[in-house]
């Protein structure tokens, strides 16, 4: 993405009166929102986020708007928050922390989507297995925008993007936050498990 990760932390330490306008510019259901919990790791959660580029013209916008989204989902009571609302001292405290070089490493494009690719693919196959194991099918479940799906409903959302630039906030084992662009939209996918180094206990 062509953003600076300082711009983002800028952005959101802006007056909040600057950043209101931006945040209540775009309605939740423009959101595609893909929520996933499997036994992979003993237990993991994963959220894939995108937003068409027809409602957020830029990377910086996108990004912001985003990550506001996915924390609305991490809060406890997401469910009674308005869009105008943002918990910018959560966003900032919890992934503008980590764009120093020595905590991301720098990882390229191609590793960050190949990491991507194969979390996507591994919490799909394991919704299919979860059919023959009585006890990872509770810890098993797939919402598409808030709705329950199985495997084979929710496939067209479990795709793969095709990534054209990407940035990382939190590119760890058993941590992963990544911005992303695709030719028609932007994206954040977070995925983590409970011994996820600094989880955050709230999600």
């Amino acid at each position: 993405m062509s953003i600076d990760p300082v711009d983002i932390g800028l952005r959101l330490r802006a007056p909040i009166s600057q950043l209101n306008p931006l945040i209540t510019s775009v309605a939740t259901d423009h959101f595609t929102v893909v929520e996933l919990r499997s036994c992979h790791h003993h237990r993991c959660h994963a959220c894939l986020v995108s937003l068409p580029k027809s409602v957020a013209t830029n990377g910086l916008d996108a990004s912001i708007l985003l990550m506001n989204r996915v924390m609305q989902l991490m809060e406890k009571g997401a469910a009674q928050w308005q869009m105008s609302e943002t918990r910018r001292d959560r966003i900032i405290g919890y992934w503008c922390t980590g764009f120093s070089a020595g905590k991301l490493g720098h990882p390229t494009v191609a590793e960050m989507t190949k990491r991507l690719d194969e979390l996507l693919l591994i919490i799909s196959s394991a919704g299919l297995s979860t059919q023959a194991c009585v006890v990872c099918r509770p810890k098993f479940s797939i919402k598409i925008n808030g709705r329950k799906m199985d495997v084979s409903e929710a496939a067209p959302y479990l795709k793969p993007p095709t990534v054209e630039a990407a940035m990382a906030l939190n590119f760890h084992h058993n941590e992963v936050d990544v911005l992303f662009e695709t030719q028609h939209s932007y994206g954040l996918f977070c995925w983590f498990t409970p011994s996820a180094s600094g989880a955050d206990p709230t999600r």
